[in-house]
């Protein structure tokens, strides 16, 4: 059974009672409007189907209700994967520049996500912080993993003001990557230690 989502709070899912009322926008040749299911779209944007429902309720993505059936808009995903890319390159330029500076100390999430445009306090905010952040260690491990010391995740430079640690998402993926650990404060440790080795190397520091 489709699943009923609130109203939106703005006007952006198109309702087609028919099938064949979306079709009909096509025309032939086929030029009219493309969309995904939510399912695909939250695997594309690495976050949850009920993410993805909660951002088609905000109105942060838009959509066609076909039938009865929610779907997205491609352009609308398109253009939040655009945003999100340049995110990743902000974030991944701010650490990287950081780890090249003599004795850098780790930053905090609400600082880095001002500098980048989002806001601590909305959850939506702080989710796309999380999938840039393991978008940028998956990158850093992938070009530093066949060193002899092993990959690298950059994303141990950004703690939580409270714990003064990353979030267990980063413990998370790099358990999916391939480390192996008990302490997870000495692999923090080694992490960091690399991290300042290889980057300040870099940069003839």
């Amino acid at each position: 059974m489709a699943q009923k989502l609130k109203k939106p709070k703005r006007t952006t899912i198109k309702v087609y009672p028919e099938i064949t009322d979306y079709l009909v926008e096509f025309g032939d040749p086929y030029t009219g409007p493309a969309v995904i299911s939510r399912t695909m779209t939250a695997t594309a944007l690495g976050v949850s189907r009920s993410a993805i429902d909660g951002m088609l309720s905000r109105g942060t993505l838009s959509g066609r209700d076909i039938n009865g059936v929610l779907c997205v808009n491609v352009q609308s995903l398109c253009e939040r994967l655009g945003r999100q890319k340049g995110l990743v390159a902000g974030a991944q330029k701010f650490l990287e520049e950081l780890a090249a500076k003599p004795h850098p100390a780790p930053v905090t999430y609400a600082p880095l996500m001002t500098l980048l445009g989002l806001s601590s306090t909305m959850s939506a905010d702080r989710g796309r912080m999380g999938v840039a952040l393991g978008t940028v260690s998956c990158a850093s491990f992938e070009a530093t993993k066949d060193r002899p010391e092993g990959g690298i995740l950059l994303s141990a430079l950004v703690h939580h003001k409270r714990t003064g640690r990353p979030s267990d998402a980063f413990f998370n993926l790099a358990r999916e990557l391939g480390f192996e650990f008990d302490d997870e404060d000495e692999f923090l440790a080694q992490q960091l230690a690399a991290i300042y080795a290889y980057y300040g190397r870099k940069s003839g520091r």
